[in-house]
């Protein structure tokens, strides 16, 4: 079972295939901003058939990408709306 499967039903999954993802951006400094914003929103362009996918660099330390690419280079992302949680897993990091 992969690790993605274990994951609660209610949490949104890619809905794109990512293996047609592109390394087509840079982003030095996979911080949280970056992570809550600018790859959620091409995240959501990956479902409506863009195939950029994001290369990470971290030039402060290594942790957080080796934690990345132990989690196949997903991660969550948990949003608060109308007082409701919902979660997502970001598939666009390639």
């Amino acid at each position: 079972m992969l690790e993605i499967d274990r994951l609660p039903s209610d949490v949104l999954r890619p809905r794109y295939d990512r293996s047609k993802l592109k390394t087509r951006k840079v982003h030095i400094g996979f911080g949280a901003f970056h992570r809550a914003h600018q790859a959620l929103c091409s995240d959501k362009l990956a479902e409506q058939g863009i195939d950029w996918g994001y290369c990470e660099v971290n030039l402060n330390s290594g942790e957080l990408i080796q934690a990345l690419r132990q989690q196949d280079h997903l991660y969550t992302l948990t949003e608060m709306a109308d007082d409701a949680l919902h979660t997502r897993v970001i598939g666009v990091i390639t």
